[in-house]
């Protein structure tokens, strides 16, 4: 009755119900029995201006994918794969696939269609080897297409790959894991023109809070056509170490993280930086095997520093050479989240309801002695139920978020002959920043239905308000999605 109860509430429930899931050591995916695997196909239309500034108003997106957690004996698995293909009207803003990943950005300016193909493997494993000793190890990988085609057109490969193998001891009502992990991710944004105005298109390198540089897309200020480089390269390398213990019903994962990264190549790198992380996670549950209570509390803290180079060129017996001189610091940014949710999970319901916030600080040391900061903060607040009638289920969300950022000036000495601050693309700083903070409100509602034999079919739709809007150019965004899936 129990496997039969946790698999009408589907595979996400019966990847939550085991606290280890959520963080690295996969050793501990052995500390469930419930298999359960799911494939799915899906569609997504997306339509509003209540949007980001590298967003798009019109889009669509479709896709498969799969997943499996299974426990045979001794050895628990789980993993799986995906595709997706995105589709946008009118987007221009940020080059990069992700563009709040890098402590900078590249912006364009002209609105276009973009593509976005993206392929994801997942997979782990833990092994039982006796006496509460338990080994895991799990990995991931993606990659994904990019693509504009209206000048400036672009083009973007990224690929991203982890590793983290982990031990776990368990002896009595006491569970204790480690784990280490190493990830290296990479991107490439090749621009290209091909209009009958030759070199007429700008593109901005935004070093952090929209200050940058704006001008023509082949100057050497946005570094996308660079003698000896091929597009804009950039790469970064990421270690991490956890640790987990566990009594009875209660479990804490702490875990760091530590990585570096750069921008360039072959010998001309333009920009260094590095970002340190720390994470905390506590998790309990309580309740019998049908009916059950879980609170989880998370908070993280990342510091990162992005440092331009100061490059220079020297040829000797006709062979030229890059130098690095030196470097200066150009953006720092600290990023804190505090999260917390309470779910009960019985026969007839699941129900989620949490809180989230965010708190970011950066600061902007272009030319000294001038510093430019921003504080930013971030809520949100959110119940989400899924009710089973029969062969039905029924969803409902609701959500409303708020915040607020100031700007404030961190500069020291005097100013009077340091010269003019580097531009402040003040549009698109403003419509990021209020729709990052401004009031919000989204309520959801869906349908599934499942047919027979694991086969379901659901329709789910979104809509998303924002309130007090002076800089954002709409209030409103609609989401429809349509899934036929087969659990197994």
């Amino acid at each position: 009755m129990v496997a039969g109860a946790l698999w009408a509430q589907g595979f996400d429930y019966v990847e939550r119900r085991n606290g280890w899931n959520a963080g690295l050591n996969a050793a501990g995916l052995g500390r469930d029995s419930v298999s359960l695997s799911y494939a799915e196909i899906y569609a997504v239309k997306r339509n509003g201006n209540f949007i980001d500034v590298s967003d798009s108003p019109d889009s669509w997106n479709a896709g498969a994918r799969t997943r499996s957690i299974r426990h045979i004996g001794r050895v628990s698995f789980a993993g799986g794969f995906g595709y997706d293909y995105f589709e946008g009207r009118d987007m221009c803003g940020s080059m990069f696939i992700d563009p709040w990943f890098y402590p900078f950005d590249i912006v364009e300016f002209t609105p276009g269609r973009k593509t976005l193909e993206t392929y994801d493997l997942d997979g782990r494993v833990a092994v039982r080897i006796g006496k509460g000793w338990s080994l895991g190890l799990g990995a991931d990988f993606m990659a994904a297409n990019y693509a504009k085609r209206k000048d400036l057109r672009h083009a973007n490969r990224r690929l991203d790959f982890g590793i983290a193998p982990s031990v776990l001891y368990a002896v009595g009502d006491f569970v204790f894991g480690a784990a280490y992990s190493f990830r290296k991710n990479a991107e490439r944004v090749t621009a290209d023109e091909i209009g009958s105005t030759p070199e007429s298109y700008e593109a901005f390198f935004d070093k952090g809070l929209w200050y940058g540089v704006r001008e023509l897309w082949t100057g050497s200020g946005v570094h996308l056509d660079e003698s000896g480089v091929s597009g804009f390269p950039v790469s970064e390398t990421a270690h991490g170490v956890s640790l987990q213990a566990q009594w009875r019903m209660l479990l804490v994962d702490a875990g760091f993280s530590y990585g570096h990264g750069h921008t360039g190549e072959r010998g001309v790198e333009w920009h260094d930086f590095d970002r340190r992380g720390v994470d905390l996670r506590v998790s309990a549950w309580f309740g019998e095997a049908g009916c059950m209570h879980f609170i989880r509390t998370g908070a993280s803290w990342i510091a990162r520093r992005n440092r331009e180079n100061v490059l220079g060129r020297e040829t000797t017996d006709g062979v030229t050479q890059t130098f690095i001189y030196g470097s200066n610091t150009v953006y720092t940014e600290r990023i804190a989240t505090l999260d917390l949710e309470y779910e009960y999970s019985c026969a007839c319901t699941d129900l989620r309801a949490g809180l989230q916030t965010l708190f970011t600080d950066g600061l902007s040391t272009l030319m000294y002695p001038y510093a430019y900061g921003r504080r930013l903060y971030r809520v949100s607040m959110y119940v989400d139920d899924r009710l089973f009638v029969r062969r039905f289920e029924i969803l409902a969300s609701l959500r409303f978020s708020w915040g607020g950022s100031s700007r404030y000036d961190a500069s020291v000495g005097s100013s009077a002959e340091a010269g003019e601050y580097p531009l402040h693309l003040t549009e698109y700083y403003d419509r990021s920043t209020e729709y990052r903070t401004a009031p919000a409100l989204e309520v959801g509602a869906g349908l599934k239905y499942n047919i027979a034999r694991g086969f379901h079919v659901g329709l789910e739709g979104g809509w998303r308000h924002g309130f007090d809007l002076r800089y954002v150019t709409g209030a409103n965004a609609w989401k429809a999605v349509l899934k036929v899936g087969y659990d197994f």
